[in-house]
C-alpha cells in the first residue's frame, strides 16, 4: 500500500507546515535567506502570504528539474519497490537523504539519480494507492482487495476506531486554488510531471481523473 496526494496540494500543506513549525524545529526554512516560510495572516491567505507561497515555490526548487514531491517519492518507494532490480544500500540511503533537503540544494548527479530512477518506477508494482484526497475510503478500497487476494480478515471494527482518533500534522492555510495563478501552476506541473502524469492528476488542486487505487 502507497500514499499519494496531488502534487499542488502537497507544496501547500509542506510550505504552511514549515511556516507554522519552521522555528521552533529550526529547520532550514527558518534561514533569513527564505523569508518566503515567514507568513503573517493566521490562514496564511493575505495577498502577501499568497506571494510568499509562490516565492516558495521557486525558492525551494532552485535550478531542479524536478519537483519536491518527486524526491519524497523516490525516497520512500523506489527503494523497495524496483521489479527489475533493487537498489544498493547506498543508493537507497542517498534518497532518504535527499528527502529531507530541498531540492536547490541538490547537487547535479542527485538529481541525475532521482531522475534516472523515476523513469523506471512503475507505480503498479505498488497493490494499492491510498491517494490522500480521500483517505478513508481509499483506506478500505485497499483493504477490501486485501481481504479478497489473501482471503485474511480485516478487524474492521480496530480499522473504524483508528480513522475516529486519527489526526494530522497542524498546517493551517486556505483552499489549495487559491494559492497558484496560471504561472505558479504551470512551473509545478512542469517539475511535478511524473506524478500528475502516472497518478492521473489533471486538475492542480483536486482528485486524479479516475480515482483509481
Amino acid at each position: 500500500m502507497g500514499v499519494i496526494r496531488n502534487p499542488c496540494e502537497w507544496l501547500v500543506s509542506k510550505w504552511a507546515y514549515l511556516a507554522g513549525q519552521s522555528t521552533r524545529l529550526g529547520h532550514p526554512s527558518a534561514e533569513p535567506d527564505m523569508p518566503s516560510v515567514h507568513t503573517e495572516s493566521p490562514l496564511k491567505d493575505s495577498p502577501e502570504d499568497i506571494q510568499k507561497f509562490r516565492q516558495f515555490v521557486r525558492d525551494v526548487h532552485g535550478d531542479s528539474p524536478l519537483g519536491w514531491q518527486s524526491y519524497w517519492l523516490a525516497a520512500g518507494y523506489l527503494q523497495d519497490n524496483r521489479t527489475d532490480y533493487i537498489l544498493t544500500d547506498a543508493r537507497a540511503l542517498h534518497l532518504g537523504r535527499l528527502a529531507k533537503m530541498e531540492p536547490a540544494d541538490y547537487a547535479p548527479e542527485d538529481m541525475a539519480i532521482v531522475k534516472e530512477e523515476l523513469e523506471l518506477f512503475d507505480p503498479d508494482v505498488v497493490n494499492c494507492w491510498v491517494r490522500t484526497e480521500d483517505v478513508e475510503g481509499d483506506m478500505k478500497a485497499c483493504l477490501t482487495r486485501f481481504e479478497q487476494d489473501t482471503g485474511k480478515a480485516v478487524n474492521w471494527t480496530l480499522f473504524d476506531e483508528r480513522i475516529a482518533s486519527s489526526n494530522h500534522n497542524p498546517s493551517d492555510h486556505a483552499a489549495c486554488n487559491v494559492y497558484y495563478d496560471k504561472e505558479t501552476e504551470d512551473y509545478l506541473r512542469h517539475l511535478e510531471g511524473f506524478i500528475f502524469d502516472r497518478f492521473q492528476y489533471q486538475s492542480c488542486c483536486g482528485q486524479a481523473a479516475d480515482g483509481k487505487n
